[in-house]
């Protein structure tokens, strides 16, 4: 399957009913028809002790982390909240490798209620993103 790609979603939204689980259900259902594999990583759903603790070392948390690590093109999406991504979203961030992102291609989907929300992706999500190497 040459030419085709693995990418993750990660997905930050702490609500099941999010209106980002439309965009992120499109994401995939688009990637796929395409011929390229993609896997929803739904961050709500690991165990937030794990998260909160960087317990990085927990099956779950290294399952999905391989997830990333293993991926040639990961997207980020989350609702903004107070200017910014998720703090689920960070914690996520935060139990990756610190270069875990290089050399992969990297999109941030981010919704928000304004257009000032535009700014939570420069000046939130890719000081994080380019730390990891993005």
């Amino acid at each position: 399957m040459e030419g085709l790609a693995y990418v993750v979603i990660v997905n930050g939204s702490p609500n099941a009913a999010s209106r980002l689980n439309g965009i992120v259900n499109h994401i995939e259902r688009h990637l796929s028809q395409g011929g390229n594999a993609a896997e929803e990583i739904r961050v709500a759903d690991l165990p937030a002790q794990d998260l909160v603790f960087g317990r990085y070392d927990k099956p779950e948390i290294k399952e999905a982390v391989g997830k990333v690590e293993r991926a040639d093109a990961v997207v980020f999406a989350s609702p903004v909240y107070k200017a910014s991504y998720t703090g689920l979203l960070k914690l996520f961030l935060d139990v990756l490798p610190q270069h875990v992102l290089n050399d992969k291609w990297v999109a941030p989907v981010f919704i928000g209620g304004t257009i000032a929300h535009l700014l939570s992706v420069e000046f939130a999500f890719k000081p994080v993103a380019a730390a990891l190497g993005a």
